[in-house]
C-alpha cells in the first residue's frame, strides 16, 4: 500500500514538472511520499530504489530536452534531497526493528521469570478449588439415585469439571516447562484444530485451514499451546476483522510444528485496500457536489460567471495536482497529526488542532487572508476532519479534499486558497460582487456561502460518529 500511493504520488509530481506548471506546496508531496516508502516497503527495497533512480535520470533527461533552465548540478542536489528522504525512512524503519527486537528479548527474559511463580500459584489455588467441585458433584449425582432428569446436572457439572481440570494440567506443564506424560488424559489436541476451525465458519468467519507435513507425535503441553495459539487468533480475527478471509497455515516438522494464522487486510484500517474504492468515490463525489452547491449559490447572486473554455489538458494536470496535494494533507493533518492528538486530547481536541494547523498552512498562500484562514478552518479542517472521525478511513476525507480541489480549479476554474494558479480547467471563469459572497481574492472558500454549505456535513459526520461511539474522550478520563 505505502509502494502504491508513493508511486502514485510521485507519478502526478512528475507530469505536474514535464507539463511545465509552477512549483505548488502539492510538490512537497513526493517527499513525504519517499520517506513513507523507506519507512513501510518490505521487499524489494533495493531493487526499488535502483528503479526510482533510473527514472529520475530519464525524469531530468525529459525535462532538460523540454528547455528546463535547470543546470546538472541542480539534478544531482535534488536528488541527493530525495535520496536523503528515502535513507531517513529506512533508518526509521531499521530503528523500529532493532526496537522491536530488544523489546521481545526483554518480554521474553520477564516471561521466563514468571512462568514458573505463576505454574505454582494456580496449582495451589485453582486446581484445589476445581478439584472439590468435580468431587462435591459426583456426590450430588450419587445422591440423586435414578433420577436422570435431577442428575444430567451434577453430571455435566462433574464433565465439565475434568475437562477444566486437564486443561489446567496441561497449561501447568507448559508454564514450568515440565512434561505431562504422567497424566494420561490429554488436552485439546492439533488435530482438534479442523473442528476450531468449522466453528469458526458456522460463526460467519470465512477461514481455511492448510497443513504441510505429516503430524509428529508431541507433548500434550504443546498441544495444548498450538490449539490455544489458533482458537485466540481466530477469536481477534472475528472480533476485529469480521468478514475477512482468515488462513490458519500448519507446518509440520521432525521435531517442531510452527503456526501462522493471516487476515486479509492492513495492520493500519484507516487505509484498507478494501475501502478504497467506495471511500474514494464517495469522498470525491461529495466535495464535487459540495463545491458545486456553493459555485451555484455564489452564481445565483451574480457573483461568478463563465468567460471562456479552457483545455481538458489542463483539466488533467489541475488533477493530478489536486491528487498530491490531497493525499500529502491527508496524510499528514489526518493520517498523523489527528491520530497524535487524538491520544492525548481526545477527538474534539483533535479536530481543533487539526483544523487550526490547517488554516495556518493556508494563511502563507499569495493571497491569503484572515477570514479565508478562518473560513478554510471551518469548512475543510473540521469537515476533513470530522468525515475521519466519523468513518475511521482516510480514504473519504482524501476523496472529499480531491473532490473539493478538484471542482474548484479543474471545473470551475476559480482560485484555490489564495493561490496565484496558472493551471486553465474547461472554463475561464471571473467573480465579482462583495468578498463575503466570492471570497474575494482568496477564492470561495472564504466565502460565507461555502463556509455554510461545508457545515452541513461536518454536523452530520459528527453525528455519526458520536453514534458509532467514535467520539474519544481524553486520555485522563479513559483512564
Amino acid at each position: 500500500m505505502a509502494g502504491g500511493l508513493s508511486g502514485g504520488v510521485c507519478g502526478g509530481f512528475v507530469t505536474f514538472q514535464l507539463l511545465r506548471y509552477p512549483t505548488a506546496f502539492g510538490s512537497l508531496g513526493v517527499l513525504v511520499a519517499l520517506y513513507a516508502a523507506g519507512t513501510h516497503l518490505v521487499r524489494g527495497r533495493t531493487a526499488v530504489a535502483a528503479a526510482a533512480t533510473g527514472a529520475y535520470v530519464a525524469f531530468a533527461v525529459a525535462l532538460h530536452n523540454a528547455g528546463s533552465p535547470e543546470r546538472f548540478e541542480e539534478f544531482v542536489t535534488f536528488w541527493l534531497v530525495l535520496a536523503l528522504c528515502w535513507a531517513v525512512g529506512a533508518g526509521v524503519r531499521t530503528r523500529a526493528v532493532r526496537e522491536a527486537e530488544r523489546r521481545r528479548r526483554a518480554e521474553e527474559a520477564v516471561v521466563a521469570a514468571e512462568r514458573a511463580r505463576i505454574a505454582r500459584e494456580l496449582h495451589d489455588v485453582v486446581t484445589h478449588h476445581v478439584t472439590a467441585m468435580v468431587v462435591q458433584a459426583d456426590a450430588a449425582g450419587y445422591l440423586t439415585g435414578q433420577d436422570d432428569k435431577v442428575a444430567a446436572g451434577p453430571s455435566a457439572i462433574s464433565d465439565t469439571g475434568r475437562l477444566a481440570l486437564g486443561d489446567l494440567r496441561c497449561l501447568l506443564g507448559a508454564l514450568d516447562g515440565t512434561d505431562d506424560t504422567e497424566h494420561s488424559r490429554r488436552g485439546p489436541a492439533v488435530g482438534e484444530l479442523p473442528e476450531l476451525v468449522a466453528r469458526s465458519r458456522a460463526a460467519g468467519h470465512p477461514v481455511e485451514l492448510v497443513e504441510q507435513g505429516e503430524p509428529r507425535p508431541m507433548t500434550s503441553a504443546a498441544e495444548t499451546a498450538a490449539y490455544r495459539v489458533v482458537q485466540e487468533s481466530l477469536t481477534n480475527a472475528l472480533k476485529h476483522a469480521a468478514g475477512e478471509r482468515t488462513v490458519v497455515h500448519v507446518r509440520h516438522g521432525e521435531a517442531w510444528m510452527d503456526l501462522e494464522i493471516t487476515t486479509d487486510g492492513t495492520a493500519l484500517h484507516e487505509l484498507r485496500a478494501a475501502d478504497a474504492r467506495a471511500g474514494l468515490v464517495r469522498g470525491a463525489g461529495g466535495g464535487v457536489l459540495l463545491f458545486t452547491v456553493t459555485i451555484g449559490v455564489i452564481g445565483l447572486f451574480g457573483g461568478y460567471r463563465t468567460a471562456g473554455w479552457g483545455s481538458f489538458v489542463g483539466f488533467l494536470a489541475v488533477l493530478g495536482l489536486m491528487c498530491a496535494v490531497a493525499v500529502t494533507e491527508e496524510l499528514l493533518f489526518r493520517g498523523v497529526l489527528f491520530r497524535i492528538v487524538e491520544e492525548l486530547a481526545g477527538t474534539w481536541g483533535a479536530l481543533a488542532v487539526s483544523a487550526g494547523l490547517f488554516s495556518l498552512l493556508n494563511l502563507i498562500n499569495p493571497n491569503a487572508t484572515f477570514r479565508g484562514g478562518l473560513a478554510t478552518a471551518v469548512e475543510a479542517g473540521l469537515m476533513f476532519g470530522a468525515a475521519y472521525a466519523a468513518t475511521r478511513s482516510l480514504w473519504v476525507p482524501i476523496g472529499l479534499h480531491l473532490g473539493w480541489n478538484t471542482a474548484e480549479l479543474g471545473i470551475f476554474g476559480t482560485t484555490v486558497s489564495g493561490n496565484d494558479d496558472t493551471l486553465v480547467g474547461p472554463v475561464h471563469s471571473t467573480t465579482s460582487g462583495p468578498s463575503a459572497l466570492t471570497g474575494g481574492a482568496f477564492g470561495p472558500e472564504a466565502s460565507i456561502v461555502a463556509v455554510l454549505v461545508c457545515a452541513v456535513p461536518t454536523v452530520l459526520f459528527l453525528r455519526a460518529a458520536r453514534r458509532e461511539g467514535r467520539i474519544l474522550p481524553r486520555a485522563a478520563k479513559r483512564a
